[in-house]
């Protein structure tokens, strides 16, 4: 093997490497066209359900009213918060993606908390 083919051997093989390496995904485009919709999860929601109007918005804290955000938002699902030792959770609302998030502080009860995220009445503790 002559001299330069050997100091040049090193840099071929790079160069051969690097030409037959997979390229890395394109991200997809940041923009979205107008007409397409995005699904999301809403994180942080509340079902008290008071029936009366939020004092700042003035929207009506309801179920139907929980239900249309979501349908606007075209959320495919959402998480509600309950306080600690809160149990209104609307359960029915799963059957619209909702899961309940147990809600704790100070002294915990582990074994109620347990048997409550064994059998899906919550899918989460905050």
């Amino acid at each position: 093997m002559s001299r330069s083919l050997a100091l040049l051997a090193p840099f071929l093989i790079l160069i051969a490497a690097c030409s037959s390496a997979p390229k890395a995904p394109q991200p997809k485009d940041a923009a979205v066209a107008a007409d397409e919709k995005i699904e999301i999860i809403d994180v942080h929601m509340h079902n008290h359900f008071s029936g009366k109007s939020e004092r700042t918005s003035g929207i009506t804290d309801s179920r139907e009213q929980f239900l249309n955000e979501l349908r606007e938002a075209n959320a495919v699902g959402a998480i509600v918060h309950m306080g600690a030792g809160e149990d209104t959770a609307d359960q029915t609302l799963r059957d619209y993606g909702v899961l309940f998030c147990a809600g704790v502080e100070g002294k915990v009860n582990a074994a109620l908390l347990e048997s409550q995220l064994k059998s899906g009445r919550y899918g989460c503790i905050k």
